[in-house]
């Protein structure tokens, strides 16, 4: 009979030790990949905004421009929330891959954004503040009848490519949404930035989508063509002193370039010596 006890004991202690760690494994990757993939609330208010660190080119022929920036956000997930003086710091670091996010994207580029750098840092009350860096070329539409005095907007639409807005919904930063201050273009000079959040249905779907949408508004400097095509022309034109007046007569007068950003035609270039 004790012999019988003590393997009843020794069979139960196997059952109950042995699959016990693995299963408890499971159950953590298990909760790990629930709390990536669901929302801490529903909706989830994310604060957005984007920086512009640098516009490379305005492309008019394409109609895009190439932007390096960065994606600010922020929101909660008291599911992360930790006691600092256990963990022995007031922020923890993660990257997206470890934690929920919104999982963003621009809507309107042309092509794949790339990231250089993507980090979230998490605060004692479950707080996130998500910064990434990223370049990207973006189409946009381009109206080039005044040229070279006109103006354009250059817009940015971002959405979550993932959860609608029953569950992601976003609010304008706009005290983080802005122009860096050393952007500086040749061509054009920086205006006004205005910031907004609007929904969108989605053709696939047929569901709504919170859209931050950033738009910048740039004006051509006509100065750049008048010292570049101008100026030029005009010394083109000047008259030899030793011509007479018929020769130094010069067919035409300098006109403003197209809206293609052409100069004067081939003839009469090819009148001036």
């Amino acid at each position: 009979m004790p012999v019988r006890l003590a393997l009843l004991v020794v069979v139960f202690c196997f059952a109950v030790g042995g699959p016990a760690p693995a299963l408890a494994a499971g159950d953590a990757d298990g909760a790990a990949k629930a709390l990536r993939d669901r929302p801490p609330a529903r909706p989830t208010e994310v604060a957005i905004a984007v920086l512009v660190l640098d516009i490379d080119r305005i492309n008019e022929l394409d109609e895009d421009f190439e932007l390096e920036g960065m994606l600010l956000l922020r929101w909660k997930d008291p599911r992360l929330a930790f006691d600092p003086k256990k963990e022995g710091t007031e922020a923890r670091l993660a990257s997206p891959e470890e934690i929920w996010w919104p999982e963003v994207r621009i809507t309107n580029v042309r092509n794949v954004r790339s990231r250089a750098m993507a980090k979230a840092e998490i605060l004692p009350d479950g707080s996130v503040a998500y910064t990434e860096r990223f370049n990207t070329t973006i189409s946009v539409p381009l109206d080039l009848r005044k040229f070279p005095f006109d103006r354009q907007v250059l817009r940015v639409d971002i959405e979550s490519f993932k959860f609608d807005a029953r569950h992601v919904t976003f609010v304008a930063d706009r005290e983080r949404g802005r122009v860096g201050s050393d952007v500086d273009l040749d061509e054009w000079g920086v205006g006004r930035v205005t910031t907004r959040v609007e929904r969108r249905r989605s053709e696939l779907d047929g569901r709504d989508y919170s859209r931050y949408v950033f738009e910048m508004g740039v004006e051509r400097k006509w100065g750049f063509y008048l010292w570049k095509i101008l100026i030029p022309l005009r010394a083109c034109w000047r008259p030899s002193p030793s011509a007479s007046p018929s020769a130094r007569a010069c067919r035409g007068s300098p006109t403003s370039p197209s809206s293609t950003g052409s100069s004067s035609s081939p003839t009469r270039a090819s009148s001036c010596r």
